[in-house]
């Protein structure tokens, strides 16, 4: 399919279509879910490089979409077709990454909304139904120099009447109470700390290692916890490398990497780890660069494992029991992207994608030789500005 290829960090599905916020030109979009041209319902003024916003959560007839540069919770009604923006109620001067990095993950409860702050140790509660900040949860994180120099939580889930949120550095979880909003921690041993995801199933909680060390499989309730097994050893992953999300999908455990060569997936039951070869045949056939894939995020829904690989710019649909995996792309046509954005600012965001563009848009039958023509001086007027700025 011929056009740009969207990044997102995930989506939310609602009467035939998908929503989400594209990371790289900060528009929120909407497409049908079975993928091609999609359509822009809000455009930021602003330009920046980093995501204005990450995930997406939605709320009756709203699509909520959770700031992670910016300083308001942006609201889109759907039945309106209007955007709406309030305030987080913080201050950006207590934001140590005031360009990226406020708020990473969105648990929804009722009406409520628990946004999980990234390089701070803060968690809003958003009413989704008034449209109000009711309050702010601060918590005291330990064994790091302020301002932070990295990611302090990132995922979170509901379970009872608390509130499990990683820590991205160390051994521990937050529970966080609900109803009080007392704040206690959980401490586990693992040879190197963090955790990069959790996931919940039933009266257990999963946790991913953010590196190479065990999956721990823990009850809350009697709080015994097992040491399932660790990425394995034969399998290609890059320094610094993180298990970068996890998902539960009909009694197997599905952990798909930031930066290694296997999508695995662990039997809830029996702890065995396999690799999970049809989604990782499928990458090596299609993939050209023969790069280390990264994924973006992985989720269950119905009879379908969904999971977004940054290398491909797609979706990888996988049904399990069918065998079946199939690649969905979500673009916006190139004449949209030169004609309405602003070249410089979509250079630094996505030089990458930019090359590709440019070659996969010459090479396209239907090409105008005008708008090649209108590319190229584009191109020089970036590379004259490059130049004399480095002088």
């Amino acid at each position: 399919m011929s056009g740009y290829k969207l990044h997102f960090q995930n989506w939310i599905k609602n009467e035939g279509l998908v929503y989400f916020w594209e990371s790289r030109l900060n528009v929120l979009c909407s497409c049908p879910c079975e993928g091609g041209v999609a359509k822009i319902l809000y455009k930021s003024p602003k330009q920046s490089l980093f995501p204005l916003y990450g995930k997406v959560v939605i709320y009756n007839d709203k699509i909520i979409a959770i700031p992670h540069a910016e300083s308001n919770i942006l609201i889109y009604d759907i039945s309106k077709d209007e955007v709406r923006f309030c305030s987080c109620g913080i201050t950006d001067e207590i934001f140590v990454q005031q360009d990226g990095g406020k708020f990473y993950e969105g648990i929804v409860r009722d009406n409520i909304l628990y946004m999980i702050g990234f390089w701070t140790q803060y968690i809003g509660v958003f009413d989704m139904e008034n449209e109000v900040m009711k309050k702010v949860i601060s918590i005291e994180v330990e064994n790091r120099e302020k301002p932070y120099k990295g990611p302090v939580m990132k995922n979170a889930v509901l379970f009872k009447d608390e509130l499990f949120v990683t820590d991205y550095s160390f051994n521990w979880i937050y529970r966080v109470n609900l109803l009080t909003s007392k704040v206690s921690k959980r401490v586990f041993e693992l040879s190197e700390g963090g955790f990069s995801d959790i996931a919940i199933d039933k009266d257990y909680v999963w946790l991913a290692p953010r590196k190479a060390t065990a999956f721990l499989k823990w009850n809350p309730i009697t709080d015994q916890v097992e040491y399932i097994g660790q990425y394995p050893k034969e399998y290609v992953m890059s320094d610094q490398a993180n298990i970068s999300e996890i998902c539960i999908h009909k009694n197997q455990l599905y952990s798909v990497p930031y930066r290694a060569n296997k999508v695995i997936n662990i039997d809830i039951g029996t702890g065995e780890i396999k690799s999970c070869e049809h989604i990782n045949q499928y990458y090596g056939a299609i993939e050209k660069r023969k790069k280390e894939p990264k994924y973006q995020f992985v989720l269950s829904d119905g009879d379908y494992l969904y999971t977004y690989c940054n290398d491909l710019r797609s979706v990888i649909r996988y049904n399990p029991t069918l065998e079946q995996v199939r690649l969905i792309e979500y673009v916006i046509p190139w004449k949209t992207l030169y004609q309405d954005y602003d070249m410089k600012t979509f250079c630094e965001n996505d030089v990458e994608s930019f090359i590709d563009s440019i070659i996969e848009y010459s090479e396209n039958e239907n090409a105008q030789s005008a708008h090649a023509e209108h590319i190229g001086k584009k191109i020089f007027e970036e590379l004259v500005k490059c130049d004399k700025s480095a002088t």
